[in-house]
């Protein structure tokens, strides 16, 4: 996988990531899906649409795993409310300080 260029969160605490291959990652405002546009190979045909999955973030396959923990650290690091799945976040990143608790 082509490494993060750019990422951004909106007001509404969705993350937009963008690679420098040219595809992008969409995770929603809670965190819980993500869709994910594939750049499409260089000797596929100009008018041949892209790959888009969409998926439950904790249901991620291993292909993308990497890429959605990226996004959703990046998420919860400035979020109001982490997403905290425990199939994607360890236990110890998972500890929410008491700065954070409302």
């Amino acid at each position: 996988m082509a490494a993060a260029s750019l990422m951004v969160l909106y007001e509404d605490e969705s993350v937009e990531v963008r690679y420098s291959d040219g595809s992008w990652l969409q995770l929603s405002p809670c965190g819980s899906e993500f869709l994910f546009d594939k750049t499409p190979p260089i000797s596929a045909h100009p008018l041949q649409p892209s790959e888009r999955i969409r998926q439950r973030t904790r249901f991620v396959i291993s292909s993308y795993k990497e890429l959605i923990v990226q996004a959703l650290e990046f998420r919860n690091r400035f979020a109001s409310r982490p997403y905290l799945p425990a199939e994607l976040i360890p236990a110890d990143k998972r500890a929410v300080r008491k700065d954070q608790r409302s």
